[in-house]
């Protein structure tokens, strides 16, 4: 397996010594990975200092639209929920929420839990049904709340059915008319995306500055155990909204408290294999972005111990090579059952030794040349294949300036060099001494260009493998007498290919020669006729 930068980097980490003390007060600023997120039920005490030092998250739970009923919650047929949220003890402490988020802690509120209707065997509540076709209203009540209470994003908690007709068939059997399969998922896709074009105009209208506001959620386990879930592919079509998801790894069908994190036994199915879905197909790669989910001491035998939570998360970082080594971290359920900070400080011990994991590693430049070697292209071609200056000539061929009236560059459509797919050393069977004496001492016809040869054309024949002689027998008599004295400018000297009959001078067949001699036209190459 090839582990990427981050992940090297992780397992770097990894084998370094682990930390032996909690570092003063873990933020939410170390980057988009290795989160300690903490629940905090809002008719529960508040959070210490001492607790909290080691939380990167406080998620605020829950924002509803029911009042508690002792037998069953009583709806609000509206989905109306209040305008303000309580954090905890019941009230809504404005200053506690501020001095968190001072501390570097990110604060989230969150929308649903269990009293809003849950798929489980037993459960009487049905709230969930009066919010399905109300996303509008919803997702901004919701964004409201974040505006007036200074949160840094929201997190769904849904646990009701989405797929009674399929995935949960017979469960949800205290559900209204009001239900359908179509609306239940019809309400999560939607909420999602409102949410995330509302949080981020509000981002637009206010300057929030710690990175861009948040939105989660919060499935059980069982509710995205496969692929073929319709939540599980809601959220996968929705994972560019979502900054991070918050899987329940407890009272569902996973138990890696008992099985470890790779095992199955007293759950169905191994957490890391849910874990390795979420990460490398719903958020396609990016196990930071997925949040393993704990329960402290309310989920009977899913209830995980400290020491259980950095197996777990131990073992997770190890999985298949450290393939998730860099991943989202870890939250809880619930702040209350941190007593002392007991739970959250020994977890927080394994979590922040990735902490940054995420972050991009800038590579050195001397392994990114901004131009590519000389020696891989070279921006000329070798001296020795094709030759600068002209070989002395023999004495049967007198040197002659090329008329004057020669062009001072090639034409604007002609190539400036040698294609790369030529051949750049000349047949073997190049003679090695200039063509016989036939060649004629007279100047070119007048009717040529009054200009210069052009400059990039070579000026001599390549030296030395021409083979000694001809090929014998095949050799055409000379041209006729009557061969004219004036051609036409077409019947330019063709430069790099020849026309397989050698030299008959009027042309040089310089790269190419068929063994036959010249054919008094010059070379066919690229047909240097001055009508191309």
């Amino acid at each position: 397996m090839i582990l990427s930068i981050k992940g090297i980097a992780a397992m770097l980490a990894l084998n370094l010594s682990r930390v032996t003390s909690v570092q003063v007060s873990y933020t939410a600023d170390h980057g988009e990975d290795s989160r300690l997120i903490a629940y905090v039920g809002n008719w529960q005490a508040c959070p210490s200092d001492a607790q909290v030092d080691a939380y990167s998250h406080l998620v605020i739970a829950f924002s509803v639209s029911y009042t508690w009923g002792s037998s069953a919650n009583k709806c609000n047929t509206q989905c109306s929920i209040e305008t303000s949220v309580p954090v905890c003890n019941n009230a809504n402490d404005q200053a506690l929420v501020d001095k968190w988020r001072d501390m570097g802690k990110k604060v989230i509120v969150s929308f649903g839990g269990a009293g809003m209707g849950g798929s489980w065997s037993g459960d009487k509540n049905n709230c969930w049904d009066y919010c399905f076709g109300k996303e509008e209203q919803l997702s901004t009540s919701l964004v409201n709340i974040v505006k007036n209470q200074n949160f840094d994003g929201v997190d769904i908690d849904y646990e009701y059915c989405f797929d009674v007709n399929g995935f949960q068939s017979g469960r949800c059997i205290q559900r209204t008319s009001l239900y359908s399969d179509a609306k239940a998922q019809t309400f999560l896709d939607t909420l999602t995306s409102k949410l995330r074009v509302k949080l981020d105009a509000l981002q637009l209208s206010n300057g929030y500055n710690r990175g861009r506001y948040e939105l989660t959620h919060a499935p059980m386990d069982t509710d995205i155990s496969s692929p073929d879930s319709k939540y599980y592919q809601i959220l996968k079509n929705r994972s560019h909204d979502l900054d991070f998801l918050m899987p329940q790894f407890y009272n569902g069908v996973t138990r890696p408290g008992v099985d470890g994190v790779d095992g199955t036994g007293a759950g169905s199915k191994s957490a890391a294999e849910l874990f390795g879905n979420l990460a490398n197909d719903l958020f396609a790669g990016e196990p930071n972005k997925v949040v393993f989910g704990f329960c402290i001491s309310e989920c009977a035998d899913s209830n995980v111990n400290k020491d259980q939570a950095v197996q777990v998360l131990s073992d997770l970082k190890a999985y298949n090579g450290g393939e998730f080594s860099c991943n989202g971290g870890a939250f809880f359920w619930v702040a209350l059952d941190d007593a002392g900070g007991v739970w959250s400080d020994t977890v927080l011990n394994e979590v922040s030794v990735t902490a940054g994991c995420s972050d991009p590693i800038e590579m050195p430049t001397t392994n990114k040349p901004t131009t590519k070697p000389s020696t891989n292209k070279p921006t000329t071609k070798p001296p020795t294949n094709k030759p600068t200056t002209k070989p002395s000539p023999t004495t049967t061929v007198p040197i002659t300036k090329p008329p004057t009236n020669m062009p001072t560059r090639r034409p604007t459509n002609k190539p400036t060099k040698l294609s790369t797919n030529r051949p750049t050393l000349p047949p073997t069977n190049r003679p090695t001494t200039l063509p016989p004496t036939k060649r004629p001492t007279t100047k070119l016809p007048t009717n040529r260009p009054t200009t210069n040869r052009p400059t990039n054309r070579p000026t001599i024949k390549p030296p030395t493998n021409k083979p000694t002689k001809k090929p014998p027998t095949q050799k055409p008599t000379p041209p006729p007498t009557n061969m004219p004295t004036n051609f036409p400018t077409y019947f330019w000297d063709d430069f790099y290919v020849d026309d397989g009959y050698g030299d008959d001078g009027y042309g040089d067949d310089f790269y190419v020669d068929d063994g036959y001699g010249d054919d008094g036209y010059g070379d066919d190459g690229y047909r240097d006729d001055m009508i191309q």
